[in-house]
């Protein structure tokens, strides 16, 4: 039975008031920019070093060590209907950020996301002495990725996926940098501009559930 002491939840994004399409598509982008780049308007500071700890999900404030913030927002920010919640939860021993809610594909939306701003006073975070991302992990099923933005995308759909292979439980996953493929973007992706990381369901209609533990870069033996 599952014991939770914390329970701390993510920001929201709320969806837009029903407007002429042109202005929902205004408010989408506008949105969205605010947790893309490294200096989003109300970021918290982070720092400037390249760690290899990316969040282990201890803070009782629900902070990354960096000092910045995850942040949730649905395709509602464009007219989609997916609805979802997101949260820090304790379990046991274990800490980790747990993701849920309905996708859908109706008015074209098909995605729910939690973010995390990576970079410092205007700089993207340099993480090219790694090899790639790694996760602890609990999701049944496919449809869930991880995402990359970098200083290269300068659009609001423009960023770099890969997705998170299905497995039973908690597990460990590591997706190199090079498995993150290009949308929408003609460069491939470089480590030493990253701006935001997220952790996104989508892709196809489900019932999304996805816990993510220990978020890491590593780096491969020589």
């Amino acid at each position: 039975m599952e014991t939770a002491a914390r329970r701390h939840a993510i920001t929201r994004h709320s969806r837009p008031t029903p407007v002429a399409a042109s202005v929902r598509v205004v408010a989408a982008v506008l949105v969205m920019l605010a947790v893309a780049g490294p200096a989003a308007a109300g970021d918290e500071t982070v720092n400037t070093e390249t760690p290899a700890l990316i969040d282990d999900f201890s803070d009782p404030r629900g902070k990354a060590p960096s000092g910045a913030s995850w942040r949730l927002f649905t395709d509602q920010v464009m007219g989609g209907i997916s609805r979802a919640d997101a949260m820090h939860v304790d379990e046991g021993e274990r800490r980790f950020m747990r993701l849920m809610g309905m996708v859908s594909l109706d008015n074209n939306g098909g995605f729910i996301q939690v973010a995390l701003p990576l970079g410092s006073r205007g700089q993207p975070l340099d993480a090219s002495a790694f090899t790639g991302i790694r996760l602890e992990v609990r999701a049944d099923g496919e449809g869930y990725a991880v995402h990359f933005r970098t200083s290269d995308c300068n659009r609001p759909w423009e960023h770099y996926k890969a997705e998170i292979p299905p497995g039973d439980g908690w597990r460990t996953v590591e997706i190199p940098f090079s498995s993150f493929g290009a949308y929408a973007i003609d460069q491939a992706l470089d480590p030493s501009q990253l701006t935001r990381l997220g952790i996104v369901a989508g892709s196809r209609e489900f019932v999304a559930d996805i816990s993510v533990g220990r978020v890491e870069f590593f780096a491969a033996a020589p």
